[in-house]
């Protein structure tokens, strides 16, 4: 070392410490990673080198204190290192005094120090007198960038390599000669010298690659590659990337082809092809045998009647079968690329049958064939249980049932019946009944009634009503119902006198619609206005039922629900702005004043009324092919609804089933089917309602007897509005309330209740009701096993989690609400705290075992969302919420086994690693052994409703929190 002996003086200079400059050092690592030092709470202290030729310093900055002080003499710098958030620094020297210009000797930084951060402070004196001083060494900032970046950077200083940090790279070196090595998976390393002899070295390495890709192609397309050491599998045809530089052994299998497996030359950044031709190891099995026997392969069902497949090599055992046959069972050998066809007929089994009939020449059909009269004998029948109907004219058919067995004489001896058994009943009982003049008996009556015309009478209290009725031998009638009146209410005791004015002016006004045969749809007169969604027609049979004359009015409305929703005001115009589910209430509540069962049309019986009924006379719109005469529609002076019965009515005396508003029917809106129907109600599953008739609003195609439409059932229109039906007898409906039976646990004073599932098979995934929501995430569907568990009736609550953790982090508080703003690591901790409590074994829910719960376990309806078809009677999502926040647990319906808010409020954790679905079938699956994210269902009160369906999988990293995740317990 060299030192220098000196007396120095500037004479004439003013004493003091000036600040030269001061700058952040955004590169700069050493307080973050190389060199860091913490202050007294623990966090990672500021770094501000200061430099100066001088010694002796001192610093302060108030209160907050200096962390520590380090004199670095090799670089003339002081680092001084300060506690985040610090405004100012004080400098001090015995010599020198303090800053010049400064308020008490500090210096104010320009903003508050960033934590782990580097600053750089350059101070200059105005006199200067050194004693000793030892010579300064000259330095300068080496910066090294690559591309890619990421590399590691090894520097040989004083003949050791060190590892000294990742590109992009900068550190202040003394000058000097530097050996440096850069390092990068895949890459080759680079190796030089970098020759720090000014204030900043910068060296533009570009690194060289060290691997290359392989695109692989085979016969067939979509086998399995794999490459040795790597536990990834692709499906053919595929590039893999990034595979290092050197020889690899690629395999390559496909069921029923021979495994093939090649080494091959990975070259630095290059593709390298491989196109495979794998050999096959099968041949086409075909079997031949009777119509509709079964084929099996191997104890597994292939087909009916006949069967071809492609076998793999193997001995095979084939088993044919037919009801009321032997079973014939074979064994074959399949080699491969040699086809087989077999025929294999089972054997059939006989008995034998005699019938006889009083009178004779009865016509026998035997399961809906003819065989000739009676008396008639079989002689080769094959064994099995049949139906026998009896027919001969002017008498009643008899249907008998026979088992026929192997080798056995069966008989049937039948008497046709001269007439028919029916009950004779009203809308009370006790009138008296007169059949063709002569008094036999009372109501309800069941009598034996000759085939013919009959006239009867009921009598009562002096009042009269009667029908003539035809009793046929091709009838199956068993009731013959007379009424005094159309309908006759039991009126609530609630029901004001003004309420029962109104109501009896619509019960009044209900229309009779005889039942009958139509083809329903786009029929001719439609033209080519008919949409894809009206085809194909069909036929459909109704029974009675009655129909309002007209919509239903706002008059009405209002005397049922005690207000009026409308848009356009009049208490004769038609009631709008309700949606589905509003009619669904208001129908509760008109039931429960008249006591009678109103309720929507169904879409079959709004078409068939509107066209007419049993007088139908084909017209396009209803009751005419003049839109103008019968529709309020927007070509005919119409920008609001009109009173109603104001244009004509149709065939049976309606109004306004084309234009005005549109009418909600009963059903879910789906796609025809071009069988014959009766009494049909629509699909069992849609998120869509169907409306009909279109309204003032809409054009004249949309007032067509046949249009269709369809809306979400909480969807509000000024267009909308309801018609109401009945069916004469009808009672109200009074759905059973459902019984859950619930287990209390308590913990720390707070009690939450658990469901018993009972254990079984279902199907989990994108099952059918599903529909086109289905993500490819949920397939494929497969079969699912479990045993019984328990699972908590509602999400874990705030209250619940306040209790077991001491602690509430969700966003939205509340007692009642569901716990949110929980990562699954949270629920792991809170869940080892509930079972220390309680001393049991609480966990999540394994993924299967929340699908089958929410599914309503061996209790379910196959509904699309947990508990309905209907999202808005189960479930908190974002039309419910309108993106306010959860709402509090257990507000909405349950599903089939009492458990709240499966569908939305809050994504639900699962115990599962997330992975994609097998075909296979499982047993109690846990999921994947590993995984980078963990899933979540159930959706949430910030989503659409497909994400609450009851197969809908997502997934989120472990440690994630928002105010959308929370969780479930199982037990």
């Amino acid at each position: 070392m060299l030192l220098v002996l000196c007396c120095v003086s500037i004479a004439g200079a003013q004493s003091g410490i000036s600040v030269k400059s001061f700058m952040e050092l955004t590169q700069d690592l050493d307080a973050r990673v190389s060199y860091p030092e913490l202050d007294q709470n623990g966090h990672k202290c500021a770094l501000v080198k200061v430099y100066t030729t001088e010694s002796n310093f001192s610093f302060d900055n108030g209160l907050l204190g200096v962390t520590k002080v380090i004199h670095k003499p090799d670089l003339s710098e002081w680092w001084v290192y300060l506690p985040a958030k610090t405004m100012k620094l004080k400098i001090m020297h015995p010599q020198l005094g303090h800053l010049k210009d400064s308020e008490g000797g500090y210096y104010y930084f320009p903003s508050p120090l960033k934590e782990a951060t580097c600053y750089y402070m350059e101070l200059t004196t105005a006199k200067v007198t050194v004693v000793v001083e030892e010579e300064r060494k000259q330095t300068g900032f080496l910066i090294i960038n690559s591309q890619p970046e990421g590399a590691d950077i090894y520097l040989t200083e004083d003949g050791v390599e060190n590892y000294a940090g990742q590109t992009p790279f900068q550190k202040k070196l003394t000058y000097g000669s530097y050996n440096y090595r850069l390092k990068k998976s895949l890459y080759h390393d680079e190796v030089g010298v970098a020759v720090v002899d000014n204030t900043r070295v910068e060296q533009k390495i570009v690194l060289r690659p060290a691997f290359g890709s392989l695109r692989i192609t085979s016969t067939p397309s979509g086998a399995k590659a794999s490459l040795q050491n790597d536990l990834r599998s692709y499906t053919t045809p595929c590039t893999i990337e990034h595979i290092p530089s050197g020889q690899h052994q690629v395999s390559i299998v496909a069921p029923r082809y021979a495994s093939f497996s090649r080494v091959v030359d990975i070259i630095d950044g290059q593709q390298t092809e491989l196109d495979a031709t794998l050999d096959a190891r099968f041949a086409t099995v075909t079997i031949n045998s009777l119509p509709g026997a079964t084929i099996k392969v191997n104890g597994q069902e292939k087909g009916r009647g006949s069967y071809s497949e492609e076998l793999g090599e193997g001995i095979y055992d084939i088993e044919v079968s037919l009801k009321s046959h032997r079973s014939v069972t074979r064994q074959i050998e399949v080699v491969a690329k040699q086809p087989q066809t077999l025929t294999i007929e089972p054997t059939p089994i006989y008995g034998m049958l005699d019938i006889i009939t009083n009178p004779m020449y009865a016509n026998v059909t035997i399961n809906g064939k003819s065989y000739g009269d009676t008396p008639l004998s079989i002689e080769k029948m094959l064994i099995g249980d049949y139906e026998v109907v009896l027919s001969k004219a002017g008498y009643a058919s008899v249907t008998k049932r026979v088992s026929i067995t192997e080798g056995t004489q069966s008989t049937i001896e039948a008497t046709l019946p001269q007439g028919r058994e029916m009950t004779i009943s009203s809308d009370a009982s006790g009138d008296d009944v007169i059949v063709d003049g002569t008094k036999v008996g009372v109501t309800p009556l069941t009598t034996n009634l000759a085939f013919g015309k009959h006239t009867i009478e009921l009598h009562r209290a002096g009042k009269t009503t009667k029908a003539d009725v035809n009793i046929t031998t091709s009838g199956n009638e068993k009731e013959i119902v007379l009424a005094f009146g159309l309908l006759m209410p039991r009126w609530s005791a609630n029901v004001t006198a003004s309420q029962k004015a109104v109501l009896q002016k619509l019960i009044d006004s209900m229309v009779k619609v005889e039942g009958g045969t139509f083809t329903m749809g786009a029929t001719s007169e439609q033209g080519w206005e008919a949409e894809s969604d009206e085809k194909p027609t069909h036929n459909v049979t109704l029974s009675d039922y009655m129909i309002g004359k007209t919509e239903v009015t706002q008059e009405l409305w209002q005397a049922v629900m005690g207000s009026n929703p409308s848009n356009f005001i009049g208490n004769q115009l038609p009631v709008e702005m309700v949606s589905w589910n509003d009619c669904q209430e208001f129908i509760k509540k008109l039931n429960s004043l008249t006591g009678l069962n109103f309720r929507l049309p169904t879409e079959a019986e709004w078409e068939y009324a509107a066209r007419g009924g049993n007088k139908s006379k084909g017209y396009k719109y209803s009751g005419s092919n003049d839109v103008n005469s019968v529709a309020w529609y927007d070509s005919y002076l119409s920008s609001m609804t009109h009173t109603v019965a104001t244009k004509s009515a149709n065939e049976l005396g309606l109004y306004d089933m084309s234009g005005n508003v549109w009418e909600w029917c009963s059903d879910r809106y789906g796609d025809y089917s071009s069988g014959s129907q009766t009494n049909p109600k629509g699909p069992t599953w849609d998120s869509h309602r169907v409306s009909r008739g279109g309204s003032w609003f809409d054009g004249a195609r949309d007032c067509r007897v046949s249009c269709r439409n369809s809306d979400y059932p909480d969807d509000r229109y000024i267009t909308h509005g309801l018609r109401l039906a009945l069916a004469e007898g009808e009672e109200p409906e009074t759905p059973d309330e459902p019984e859950f039976e619930y287990k209390t646990y308590t913990v720390n004073g707070v009690s939450f209740d658990m469901v018993s599932v009972a254990g079984g098979t279902f199907t989990m995934g994108a099952t059918s009701e599903q529909c086109w929501d289905a993500e490819s995430k949920e397939k494929p569907a497969h079969q699912v096993t479990l045993s019984d568990y328990m699972i908590c009736k509602t999400e874990v609550t705030q209250e619940l989690w306040q209790a077991v953790m001491g602690k509430n982090r969700s966003r939205f508080k509340g007692d009642n609400l569901p716990v949110e703003n929980v990562s699954w690591n949270d629920c792991q901790k809170f869940i080892k705290k509930l079972n220390k409590l309680t001393g049991l074994n609480f966990r999540l829910p394994t993924e299967a075992e929340w699908e089958y719960a929410a599914r309503g376990g061996n209790k379910s309806k196959g509904y699309t969302y947990s508990g309905s078809y209907d999202i808005d009677s189960v479930a908190w999502y974002t039309f419910t919420t309108n993106d306010s926040g959860t709402k509090p647990v257990a507000t909405k319906a349950p599903n089939e086994l009492g458990l709240y808010d499966m569908s939305g409020n809050v994504y639900e954790w699962c115990s599962d690693w997330y992975g994609d679905y097998s075909s296979d079938s499982q047993t109690n699956p846990q999921g994947p052994t590993s995984g980078s994210y963990r899933v979540c269902r159930g959706g949430s009160w910030r989503y659409y409703q497909r994400r609450c369906r009851v197969s809908f999988r997502d997934y989120y990293s472990p440690g994630l929190r928002y105010e959308g995740l929370g969780l479930r317990l199982a037990l």
